[in-house]
């Protein structure tokens, strides 16, 4: 989490580094309830026809959101202690 939030709040002024902070909280919060509630809706939606294939498609779902997320950690700046 160290370097998530380095890299995110990086740019924010010194005396903004509270209210940067909390916008960053809120929206993982968000994230994490509104992500569990999307993949919810999804997997109850197809699960009343076919239970395996809403599982599959949930996962599907899942694994393309991670790929996405590692790419997107793999285009963050490095930190390094010199820096």
């Amino acid at each position: 989490m160290d370097g998530l939030f380095r890299s995110v709040l990086a740019d924010v002024p010194t005396h903004l580094g509270g209210v940067g902070s909390g916008v960053l909280i809120t929206l993982q919060q968000s994230g994490l309830a509104l992500g569990g509630a999307t993949l919810g809706t999804l997997y109850l939606g197809g699960a009343e026809r076919n239970t395996p294939h809403a599982f599959a498609t949930v996962e599907s779902v899942q694994i393309a959101i991670i790929a996405a997320l590692a790419l997107g950690a793999a285009a963050l700046p490095r930190f390094t202690k010199a820096s």
